[in-house]
């Protein structure tokens, strides 16, 4: 039906390659910056010490932008453990008490020590909660205590009454193992 002759195949490899070429273009002009934007992140180690990076430099003197990152990355910590944990559970509800005790904790957390640590960089909109997190006089280690148990059920749970999941030959997921299969050592 279609004439195939040899110019009409070199014709195809060549937009082939150039197609492959100006993708692999656009993957490496994205990349680049997100490279930059990472090394930049957080100047640490023996090679960029001395280095401006964002976080000193860009956020410190944005504290609004800084906590709207960090109650995004803790809104979205928080839909992933309640989606995500006890689901063996009906109804959903220890998900939910669960993943709004330890991201909680660990917020309160968070603004506490930068409260105590460094008060320029918490935003007056959060003064007024730091004041009340301080007023209750919660220490920073039972703050933390209360995040790392909360975490350590959540993963517990998950490892004890949610990973026991049969694969296709009725066994556990690890069917190579000996501690695994039905049959008996021999």
């Amino acid at each position: 039906m279609y004439p195939c002759s040899l110019d009409n195949g070199k014709d195809l490899q060549k937009a082939n390659s150039q197609r492959t070429s100006n993708g692999d273009a656009f993957r490496i002009s994205l990349i680049i910056p997100i490279l930059r934007i990472a090394r930049r992140w957080n100047q640490t180690g023996q090679k960029h010490a001395g280095a401006s990076d964002i976080t000193k430099d860009f956020l410190s003197e944005n504290v609004n932008l800084l906590w709207f990152l960090v109650l995004f990355a803790y809104t979205d910590m928080f839909s992933r453990a309640v989606k995500s944990t006890f689901r063996n559970i009906p109804g959903r509800v220890a998900g939910f008490i669960f993943g709004f005790s330890t991201i909680g904790a660990a917020l309160t957390f968070k603004l506490r020590f930068a409260a105590q640590d460094t008060p320029d960089l918490i935003a007056n909109w959060l003064k007024p909660l730091a004041l009340c997190i301080e007023e209750l006089d919660m220490s920073l280690v039972s703050l933390a205590r209360t995040t790392f148990i909360s975490l350590s059920t959540i993963i517990l749970y998950t490892i004890l009454f949610e990973t026991r999941k049969k694969g296709p030959n009725g066994n556990l997921p690890f069917p190579s193992l000996p501690m695994y299969t039905k049959q008996p050592l021999t």
